[in-house]
């Protein structure tokens, strides 16, 4: 009798143990200030090669007024400029990065890697004027949700 009560707090202690590191591990990341530099310059400059063979043709050499469409006849959104940074203002960059990573090039034939799509996104902060930092975003949209996009660089 003695054994499996010993047994069973074990288990228990071992169940309990488990959820807490559970939970830590599950905790959103520390909000991350994008005026502090959340990309590196090296990033952003593989991002503008991205673009420049991935985007530029619908979304325009400016990111502001497109080329007139897509093949659906539906014009390109702004991606830099005051329309742009007001309709992502208070949201993640998670956000951002998983509607490009999942809807974009809308060329189906052509799918970039993760780490293009974070490239791509380092290019269009460094476009809205948001400074550089030491460290490359990370091509997760986990982490990326403790960076929330500001109105103002």
């Amino acid at each position: 009798m003695r054994t499996s009560i010993l047994g069973g707090l074990l288990y228990a202690s071992v169940i309990v143990a488990a959820a807490g590191a559970t939970s830590a591990g599950s905790r959103a990341p520390a909000e991350v200030d994008l005026r502090s530099g959340a990309y590196t310059k090296a990033q952003a400059e593989r991002g503008a090669t991205v673009y420049s063979e991935n985007c530029l043709m619908c979304h325009g050499e400016d990111l502001e007024t497109g080329r007139g469409g897509t093949a659906y006849g539906i014009p390109s959104p702004p991606l830099a400029g005051p329309l742009f940074l007001a309709h992502w203002k208070g949201k993640s960059l998670s956000e951002l990065f998983t509607l490009i990573q999942t809807t974009m090039p809308k060329n189906v034939s052509v799918k970039l890697k993760p780490t293009e799509y974070a490239d791509v996104l380092a290019f269009l902060l460094q476009q809205n004027g948001f400074p550089e930092g030491k460290t490359e975003l990370p091509a997760d949209p986990m982490p990326l949700m403790a960076i929330m996009v500001t109105e103002q660089p």
